[in-house]
């Protein structure tokens, strides 16, 4: 059977081979001398994840105002996704910290593991003289609300195949 561990290895016996290679042997009464063949399948496991933003602010009502954010992702692919990265540009004055996941501390995104994040936004004289409309691009944000984005990607265990990039987005009303 192949495993979660074949896939996050990228390949069983050899690491790394991107192959899984089954080897069986005959050896009988009538065969005295073993009869060995190998079989060889590649593996092309489907990676994915999910990416969702929350904050604990329902309403933006004053210059300074602090914006918790929490970033959660979960591993719903079939294989760990490695150099796991998310990012939120608008937070980059209080950087994102990791606060839950990694349940095997290996800095491997694992199947079915979810990693959260946390991070804060304090709200500037601009958000509100904008209305949420930054730098007038309507087409990534809407008047009346503080929009944020966080992204998220990795790459498949062959350390090649980049996984995402997800965005999710958080809109919080302006009064």
């Amino acid at each position: 059977a192949v495993t979660a561990n074949d896939f996050n290895n990228n390949g069983n016996p050899t690491n790394g081979s991107g192959k899984i290679i089954n080897t069986a042997s005959v050896v009988s009464t009538a065969i005295t001398t073993p009869v060995t063949d190998d079989a060889e399948v590649n593996l092309k496991p489907n990676a994915g994840f999910t990416i969702t933003k929350a904050s604990t602010t329902t309403s933006i009502t004053q210059v300074g105002q602090v914006v918790p954010y929490t970033i959660s992702t979960n591993n719903n692919g079939q294989s760990g996704i490695r150099n796991f990265v998310v990012s939120d540009p608008m937070l980059s004055a209080s950087p994102l910290v990791r606060t839950g996941g990694d349940a095997n501390s290996n800095g491997i995104f694992d199947i079915g593991e979810t990693w959260t994040y946390s991070g804060s936004y304090s709200v500037k004289q601009s958000d509100i003289d904008d209305n949420g409309n930054h730098l007038g691009d309507a087409t990534k944000y809407i008047a009346g609300k503080l929009r944020n984005f966080a992204t998220a990607e990795g790459f498949k265990p062959d350390g090649i195949t980049k996984v995402g990039p997800l965005t999710a987005t958080k809109d919080i009303d302006i009064n």
